[in-house]
């Protein structure tokens, strides 16, 4: 259950206390909201799905990502980039690249839609970087992205934001699953693989490896209305990049 808290602790039965939290957009499309947190059997019941013992390190560790991750999605899922036009995502990294400022805060400054373009151009421009293990906006935030690699991608993305017609993209469900898929191979050491087929060999819709089972558990709690099939295609794209 996604709640407003400080302390991340249910009351004495451990049971969670929901409570509704209002999203307020600002002028740069962010909903501003206050932290998450997670707790009561639902996340024990992921924890333990992964090995993690409760009361550990890696527990509260998890604890603690995972309130990161899902504010992280909350704050671009919804309608926040509706909130902005094509042309007005395409002027803001126009400016970023007359002013050749591509530190992790000028990337973190742009408006709603043209951040959310901009990350599937990074993945493309630094996927042959030794730090692929880790995620892209690390890579930001510690300066592990050469400037080069961050023009070209704002490059790439502007040539494709030119092209594009229809409805906007909302690439905040991969993002999401991505971080989540960096966490799982932290806490339990293992690979992140990707399945739909059943032990019957039959094939759903729903992730059946371990690390898929483990995201849409999360999900579950972060917005139980996205689809299995766009948790399956964001696993299937983060598998084929790491493999690059």
């Amino acid at each position: 259950m996604l709640v407003q808290g400080e302390s991340g602790f249910g009351d004495e039965r451990g049971e969670t206390m929901p409570r509704k939290v209002e999203l307020h957009l600002g002028e740069d499309g962010w909903n501003e909201i206050e932290p998450y947190c997670y707790y009561g059997p639902e996340v024990n019941k992921i924890a333990f799905s992964i090995g993690i013992e409760l009361g550990s390190n890696e527990h509260f560790a998890f604890l603690g990502r995972l309130a990161e991750i899902g504010k992280y999605f909350v704050e671009r899922h919804g309608h926040r980039t509706e909130r902005f036009t094509r042309a007005e995502a395409h002027a803001a990294l126009e400016d970023i690249r007359k002013s050749q400022s591509y530190s992790y805060a000028s990337i973190c400054s742009l408006n709603a839609l043209a951040e959310s373009y901009l990350f599937f151009p990074l993945l493309e421009a630094t996927k042959d970087l030794t730090f692929k293990s880790g995620s892209v906006w690390g890579g930001l935030m510690n300066d592990r992205i050469d400037p080069e690699n961050i023009e070209r991608a704002v490059d790439m993305d502007i040539q494709d934001l030119k092209s594009k017609k229809g409805a906007n993209q909302k690439p905040e469900i991969f993002l999401a699953v991505s971080k989540l898929c960096d966490l799982y191979k932290q806490l339990t050491g293992k690979p992140v693989t990707h399945s739909n087929k059943r032990s019957d060999l039959s094939y759903i819709q729903e992730p059946q490896s371990e690390a898929g089972k483990f995201v849409s558990q999360c999900f579950q709690l972060f917005d139980n209305s996205v689809r299995a099939t766009q948790i399956s295609a964001s696993l299937r794209a983060y598998v084929q990049w790491k493999k690059k």
